[in-house]
C-alpha cells in the first residue's frame, strides 16, 4: 500500500469549516483529511474573502502612505509618489481585488509546485499536485489571520507592511539588514509552514517534520533575505 492509500485509510470527512478551523489546533488530523480527500475550490474563495475582509479594514489613508515612503525609497520613486493623487486606494477598486486574487491564485501555486517538485520530482514521493496545492490553500486560512490580526498595528504605525514577526520577537536589535530581515518573517508564515511540513509526512509518511517544514520555509525566508537588501540599498 502506498503512502497515499495510506493517508486515504486515515482521513475522516470534514466539512470546509472543520477544515478551515482545526488547521490550526488539530493539524494532522486536517492535512490527513485534506491528503485523501484534496479540493480547492471551496478553500481559494475563502481565502480569497479572508483577504478581501482584511483590505477592507485597513483604512485607505494607511494604504496611500505606506505606498507613498516605499515609492520615495526607489529610484524615480519621486515622481511616482506624485502622481498618486489620482489613484484609487479603495480596498473595493478594481485593481485592488484583482491585486488580491492575482497574488493568492499566484503564491497558492507556486509554493505547490515548489512541494510537488521536492517532495515528488527529486525524493520521489507519492504525492500529487491536487494535494498539494489543496493543502497549501487550507494552510492559507492560517496566513489570512495573520493578516487581520496585524491591522491593529499597522493602523497604529501607519505601516501597511507591520505585521507580526520574528523582528517583533527580537526588539533589541539594532537598525540594519538582519533587523529588516528578521521583521520581514511572518510568524504567522512560520506557523503556516510547519502545517505544510505535517501535511507533506501525511503524503509521505518516511518524510521528516522538521526537513519538511524547512523545506517550505526555505523560499520565505529566501525572499525576505533578498527583498531586505535591496530594501537596505535603497533606503
Amino acid at each position: 500500500m502506498n503512502d497515499f492509500e495510506t493517508a486515504s485509510t486515515k482521513s475522516e470527512p470534514m466539512t470546509l469549516l472543520q477544515r478551515a478551523t482545526g488547521v490550526f489546533y488539530q493539524p494532522r488530523d486536517v492535512m490527513n483529511a485534506v491528503a485523501g480527500n484534496p479540493t480547492w475550490v471551496a478553500p481559494l474563495l475563502l481565502v480569497l474573502g479572508l483577504g478581501v475582509l482584511t483590505a477592507l479594514l485597513i483604512p485607505e489613508e494607511v494604504m496611500e502612505q505606506s505606498t507613498r515612503k516605499m515609492l520615495s525609497k526607489m529610484p524615480g520613486g519621486a515622481a511616482a509618489a506624485a502622481e498618486l493623487d489620482s489613484q484609487d486606494f479603495s480596498p473595493t477598486s478594481v485593481t485592488n481585488l484583482l491585486s488580491i486574487v492575482f497574488t493568492t491564485i499566484i503564491t497558492g501555486l507556486l509554493i505547490a509546485l515548489w512541494g510537488l517538485l521536492l517532495f515528488r520530482g527529486i525524493l520521489g514521493g507519492e504525492g500529487r499536485f491536487k494535494q498539494y496545492f489543496s493543502m497549501v490553500l487550507i494552510t492559507g486560512v492560517i496566513a489570512s489571520v495573520g493578516g487581520l490580526v496585524s491591522i491593529p498595528l499597522q493602523i497604529q504605525s501607519g505601516d501597511l507592511f507591520a505585521f507580526l514577526s520574528v523582528g517583533t520577537l527580537l526588539p533589541f536589535l539594532g537598525e540594519g539588514f538582519f533587523r529588516t530581515w528578521m521583521s520581514a518573517i511572518s510568524l504567522f508564515t512560520i506557523w503556516q509552514c510547519i502545517v505544510l511540513g505535517i501535511g507533506a509526512t501525511c503524503i509521505d509518511e518516511d518524510l521528516g517534520r522538521v526537513g519538511a517544514t524547512l523545506a517550505f520555509l526555505f523560499p520565505f525566508v529566501a525572499i525576505a533575505m533578498i527583498g531586505s537588501a535591496v530594501w537596505q540599498v535603497f533606503s
